[in-house]
């Protein structure tokens, strides 16, 4: 299983962007924008760039050889970033939505 590497959702954040949130480190946040919210733990890392946000995808399963529990997809206590992307915005030529530049807002849960 790949929980066994990564056993929660994650969000990756620049240590800049991340001071100026307040945010540590294996800390819950959540991350909104106009279409929904989910929540991860933060992964500070240099490598994604300042005032970016990369959350991890598929976490709605459990796992029960590791004890860990599943996420509701469709709540915001759950971690679907699916969610989060605009379904109203789609690219003109091939119906594609913007999975890679959606603002969004982080917060400390």
């Amino acid at each position: 299983s790949l929980r066994k590497t990564a056993p929660n959702p994650t969000a990756e954040i620049h240590p800049e962007t991340a001071a100026g949130y307040g945010i540590r480190s294996g800390q819950w946040i959540a991350v909104e924008t106009p279409s929904g919210r989910v929540r991860a733990q933060a992964q500070i890392s240099d490598a994604i760039l300042p005032g970016v946000v990369c959350c991890s995808h598929g976490w709605w399963e459990a796992c029960p050889e590791l004890g860990l529990p599943g996420f509701d997809p469709f709540s915001e206590a759950g971690a679907n970033q699916n969610l989060l992307v605009l379904n109203d915005m789609h690219d003109p030529v091939s119906g594609g939505t913007p999975h890679r530049s959606t603002l969004c807002r982080v917060q400390v849960l």
